[in-house]
């Protein structure tokens, strides 16, 4: 499983932004994940 994050610090937003496409998962505890890739 991935990693859970409260925020996005500073290292996180540069490796982020360095790649050509990122997946953003959503889910609550009782849901399905919602998965979108980004860029």
């Amino acid at each position: 499983m991935g990693t859970q994050l409260q925020e996005i610090n500073s290292e996180i937003a540069k490796f982020i932004n360095n790649q050509k496409i990122f997946f953003v998962a959503t889910a609550t505890k009782d849901s399905f994940i919602n998965l979108s890739p980004k860029g």
